[in-house]
């Protein structure tokens, strides 16, 4: 059975010799110069991320299979982010999300604004053309949507969401469609429109907020718009946490990005 369980993933790892235990003498030196441990915690990050990835294929890739290489992103994006939930659980001193965002948004970025951006639902017409849709889409965008789905659903409803799909099509093959339909029976809402936006659609938006004076000079209305990075009149379903600083306090409102834009803020003339 080539099956084995995280628990065993996990305990190997860590009976495994860790490199930041010990200060570490560089070969040769004459000075015995000491490793930047920064240095080495994030090779030890890298190596954590590959064993963790590989080990969530056993769920994403085996337990479910893509029914075709469409969606390739069903198992490679969800093995990155589940690699990422896994290290923020086993080594918490890695600061998992900062690093998912320096190492995966960023690349995704960088693909993503340019027009050579493919969605992350890509069709594939054979299987020689299938190596083309591995690259930053698939393995930094992909996994990136996921944290979004996460923050958009709740971390409760997205995990039971996901637990449903594996059981519900375990040991066979599934598509994106079937995912959204776990999201949707956990957080009974329709997100059909949220999904094609994020999912079959290439790029990315950019967001602007400004400020628009609303009932005399006292207030002020703090108003977020999008548009299409590549000017293809794209729009993106979102959620947005916005901080607040007003009259020495801080507060923290929440807005869902749309197709026209977002809610009005009232915010006082004093605040940051």
């Amino acid at each position: 059975n080539a099956m084995i369980s995280l628990e065993q993933v996990i305990r190997e790892i860590e009976e495994a010799q860790n490199p930041l235990s010990s200060p570490m003498v560089l070969n040769g030196s004459p000075f015995g110069f000491f490793a930047n441990h920064s240095l080495v915690l994030a090779n030890y990050i890298s190596r954590a991320n590959v064993i963790f990835h590989e080990a969530a294929h056993q769920w994403f890739g085996d337990t479910v299979t893509i029914k075709w290489f469409d969606d390739l992103w069903l198992k490679e994006g969800f093995a990155e982010f589940m690699a990422y939930k896994t290290l923020e659980k086993v080594m918490p001193e890695a600061n998992a999300w900062k690093v998912f965002y320096e190492r995966n948004k960023q690349a995704a970025y960088l693909t993503d604004s340019t027009k050579g951006a493919t969605p992350i639902y890509q069709e594939i017409a054979n299987l020689s053309a299938a190596k083309s849709a591995y690259g930053n889409i698939v393995y930094r965008k992909a996994p990136s949507f996921l944290r979004q789905a996460e923050f958009y659903l709740g971390e409760d409803k997205f995990q039971n969401a996901v637990r449903a799909f594996l059981k519900k099509h375990e040991y066979a093959n599934a598509g994106w469609e079937d995912l959204v339909r776990e999201f949707e029976e956990a957080s009974g809402q329709d997100l059909k429109e949220w999904s094609r936006s994020w999912v079959t659609k290439r790029s990315l938006p950019t967001v602007r907020a400004k400020f628009d004076r609303i009932g005399g000079k006292k207030f002020l209305a703090l108003v977020f718009a999008q548009n299409d990075t590549i000017n293809e009149g794209g729009t993106w379903l979102m959620n947005a946490k916005v901080l607040i600083g007003e009259d020495g306090r801080r507060r923290i409102e929440s807005a869902v990005l749309t197709s026209k834009g977002s809610p009005f803020f009232g915010i006082d003339d004093n605040a940051e």
